[in-house]
Order: structure tokens, then C-alpha cells, then sequence
């Protein structure tokens, strides 16, 4: 038994098929990429003398990273440090392998490295994600 194919039908199945393709990740359920995160130097000026510091540099090209209310915590960190790393992640609550503290199960970032982050933000209802701080473990 075949079913009718209406015009009104062939109308709505081709406009869904044109539409869905560009649509954001979101409304198509796909996960955002992660957004990358750079961890590395810089010499600073401190009472006259050069100063090198740890910083951590977002896909913009700003200090730190902005997310917005609600969203996941999606981050490749890349260590271009020139030394091994660790990063704890102030105020949130990611999974206890990806906090940054110096566990034997997880070892510091190598350099050249790239270390992926995916949870939920604590508290998910702010939109902004605290101080990070970047320690060497050399």
C-alpha cells in the first residue's frame, strides 16, 4: 500500500532539509566544540625588572575564558608553557581527574600537550567561570 505524497508534504520535508543543516550545534543537539585555552608565559615589568608569569589566554585572545550562563565547561587546554603544568579550576566542581591537583592518575600537562575538559559548571547558574591559576611542576 503506498501512501499519498501531497504537495504541502514535498513543501515541508524539502524546507525542514534546507533548514536543519544551519541550524546552531545547540538547536540540533550536536555539542559545541570546546573552546581552547592557552596556557603560557610572558615577562611583566616588576620595580624595574623583568618578571616571567604563568597566565592562561582564551580563543579570543583575552586573559581567562567567558561562558555563558548554563554552559558546559568544554575546554582544550594547551600547554605551551615550555615546562609540565597543572591547572585547578577555582570554584567549580569538575570531576576529581580533571581538577588539578597532583594525583599519581594524573600527571601534569607536558608541554606541547593538549588537555581536553568537559563537565558541568559549579554553580551553573552564574555566567562566569572564577579565577584559574597555572602552576609549574617542573
Amino acid at each position: 500500500m503506498s501512501k499519498s505524497f501531497s504537495r504541502r508534504r514535498f513543501l515541508h520535508t524539502a524546507l525542514a532539509a534546507s533548514v536543519v543543516p544551519n541550524l546552531p550545534d545547540a538547536a540540533r543537539g550536536a555539542a559545541p566544540a570546546p573552546k581552547r585555552l592557552v596556557a603560557g608565559t610572558r615577562v611583566l615589568e616588576v620595580n624595574g625588572r623583568p618578571a616571567k608569569v604563568f597566565g592562561l589566554t582564551g580563543p579570543d585572545g583575552r586573559p581567562g575564558i567567558r561562558l555563558a550562563a548554563g554552559e558546559r565547561f568544554r575546554v582544550d587546554l594547551a600547554n605551551e608553557s615550555g615546562a609540565r603544568t597543572l591547572v585547578h579550576w577555582h570554584g567549580q566542581l569538575p570531576p576529581w581527574t580533571q581538577d588539578g591537583f597532583p594525583w599519581p592518575q594524573t600527571p601534569p600537562i607536558a608541554n606541547g600537550a593538549v588537555q581536553a575538559y568537559d563537565y558541568a559548571r559549579f554553580p551553573a547558574r552564574t555566567g562566569c567561570t572564577r579565577i584559574t591559576t597555572c602552576r609549574n611542576r617542573a
